[in-house]
């Protein structure tokens, strides 16, 4: 059997230039992607992994197939470096174009390409270190080295072969040893995957051999194939002539953890995320929420009593769940209160419920323009909107849901958008992630205490049902406004419509659960906006390790004056409370829609 037929190649071509000058690099970037944009073949994806220090997309061109996990061919990534030259993007164009003559082994293989330009020897450039150090990911010249580590990681291959060119000095060494193994440079992509999983996800095959060029320039991947031994699926190395299994282990722990339910994602998380209130604020709140919503959903009644074992300081009164320094952070903490007095219907948890929300009006009981601690961030539509809604729903007084529109409306007339996404503040344009998700995470939950109030009838109706309506109006126009920018991976960005900018896991949480919220309570298409979830839960379960381990959390962040800022904020790889409550919430609302019967909200 010819190895096309049963190998499904990755094909990564990576280059980059992060020390020089920033107009002589924009120059060689802008270069590179004129002479790939027409590139097209049928069923290619443009996948952007990063974005260089320098605001360029990386661009990887892949099969769609390429990011299926569970397929049976095996996927390679090569990492190959070129030049700028005419010649050399030529000759790489033409292997693209390989693709196409049914002769190639190209033809058969799940192919994809990322080019990006490294300069000349006029204009030298500081290597890509491998793995990268410092903060992930910035614009530091560490920035690409670590897009491309942690593409690896989440994509999780089965083997990474790092070609180079027939010139480079180390690499002459292999065809003069004629294709044993030779010592890899310690700091090279091969040399550090050897050393260490990329991202910490897994080992995965490793080569590095030199690329074979005729005079067309055309890459010569049977010669690669030689040197390397790389000829059965069972043989992918000299360094690891009996691998275990076909696949790597990187690949197959990513199909084990999609391959979860979402009570098996939220009983991992639970042991890690979920069990303290040391101050009532959003982040542990939400956890607790997740695990009462589990709790109900399972029947578990012994893990509803924890929950009210957690928060029974606050409900006892022997600490205050608001002081002097209380922040937006602490009034939507509040909504763990309000998820108890839900499930238990116990009183008490409305008065700390109102104590929040009594925020919004001064000592006359008049109305604030808008809730407190709105710092102007879009953010204060979740921080505020759903514990106002929950005061009305659970005191009957109409007040809270009259103040809950007046600050829906206050904030969008500061932070959203024409084109229907919210900026995270008026000191730039930028659609921050989070700055999305938190306005799409309350308006369901808001929106829940407003069906809630229309179906028990205790506010009347000809005041409640505007309002509703209004807010309905608000939610689906956003939802609408982030399908559109949903990545084929099912994530969604860092910056919502920057391509380049790291797939962040919170605001796919976050929109995830908004319209799984949405598809429950029949506010958005069951057609249109089923898959967009489906394609989103895939994507979430990949990046949720069942350590409690999570991909890509955006840390904490307030305004940030330029997009440059929000692209630089540092993406978090392992445990992290705010991403752990993100995966829990939209976990249990998985469950809850897979459950045959709808449970109470």
């Amino acid at each position: 059997m010819m190895i096309r037929t049963i190998l499904t190649a990755v094909v990564l071509s990576t280059i980059a230039v992060p020390s020089l000058a920033d107009d002589k690099q924009g120059e060689l970037n802008a270069q590179i992607e004129a002479a790939f944009a027409d590139v097209q073949w049928p069923g290619m994806v443009r996948l952007p992994i990063g974005v260089t220090p320098q605001g360029s997309p990386i661009w990887c061109l892949m099969d769609e197939d390429a990011l299926d996990y569970r397929t049976s061919k095996v996927r390679v990534v090569m990492v190959e470096t070129l030049d700028v030259s005419p010649e050399s993007v030529a000759g790489f164009i033409e292997n693209l174009r390989q693709r196409q003559n049914e002769d190639s082994l190209l033809h058969g293989w799940c192919a994809a390409f990322v080019p990006i330009a490294e300069s000349s020897e006029a204009t030298p450039t500081v290597p890509l270190t491998f793995p990268p150090e410092g903060q992930v990911y910035g614009s530091s010249d560490a920035a690409t080295a670590a897009y491309i580590w942690r593409f690896l990681g989440w994509f999780a291959p089965d083997a990474v072969f790092e070609l180079v060119g027939p010139h480079d000095t180390v690499w002459q060494q292999v065809f003069e040893a004629e294709g044993k193994d030779v010592a890899w440079p310690q700091d090279s992509l091969g040399g550090a995957l050897r050393r260490k999983p990329a991202a910490g996800w897994g080992d995965m095959y490793v080569l590095r051999w030199p690329a074979v060029w005729n005079r067309e320039m055309t890459l010569q991947l049977p010669a690669v194939l030689e040197y390397s031994g790389f000829s059965t699926m069972g043989f992918l190395s000299k360094q690891n002539p009996q691998p275990q299994g076909p696949f790597s282990a990187c690949r197959r722990n990513a199909i084990a953890r999609l391959d979860r339910t979402p009570s098996q994602v939220v009983t991992e998380l639970l042991m890690h995320y979920g069990n303290h209130l040391n101050t009532v604020m959003y982040q542990p709140a939400l956890a607790l929420v997740a695990r009462t919503r589990f709790a109900e959903l399972t029947g578990d009644a012994d893990s509803l009593k924890s929950v009210e074992e957690i928060v029974a300081p606050y409900y006892l009164a022997e600490k205050p769940s608001l002081d002097d320094r209380a922040s937006g952070s602490h009034l939507a903490g509040h909504l763990v209160f309000a998820e108890l007095a839900r499930t238990t219907g116990d009183h008490r948890y409305v008065e700390l419920i109102t104590e929040a929300a009594d925020y919004a009006f001064d000592e006359d009981g008049k109305p604030h323009e808008a809730m407190p601690f709105h710092s102007e961030m879009s953010d204060a539509v979740f921080m505020a909107c759903p514990i106002l809604t929950a005061a009305g729903r659970f005191t009957g007084d109409a007040k809270y849901i009259e103040m809950a529109i007046r600050h829906l409306d206050f904030m969008r007339d500061l932070c959203l958008r024409d084109d229907g996404l919210y900026r995270h503040s008026p000191l730039n344009e930028s659609p921050w992630g989070r700055g999305n998700g938190f306005p799409a995470l309350g308006l369901a939950i808001a929106l829940t205490d407003l069906d809630a109030v229309l179906e028990s009838r205790v506010i009347d109706r000809s005041v409640v049902e505007p309002i509703r309506d209004e807010m309905l109006a608000a939610f689906r126009a956003h939802i609408a406004a982030l399908v559109i920018h949903q990545d084929p991976t099912g994530t969604w960005h860092q910056v919502i419509d920057h391509p380049g900018s790291y797939r962040e896991l919170t605001s796919t949480c976050m929109i995830t659960f908004a319209i799984l919220r949405g598809l429950s309570h029949g506010w958005l298409d069951e057609n249109h906006y089923r898959p967009v979830a489906q394609r989103a839960w895939e994507a979430i379960k990949l990046r949720v390790g069942p350590d409690g381990r999570l991909f890509d959390v955006c840390t904490g962040t307030g305004k940030q004056m330029s997009l440059r800022q929000y692209l630089d904020r540092p993406a978090i790889l392992g445990l992290d409370e705010r991403g752990g409550a993100m995966a829990l919430m939209v976990a249990a609302e998985m469950l809850a829609s897979e459950s045959p019967k709808p449970s109470a909200q």
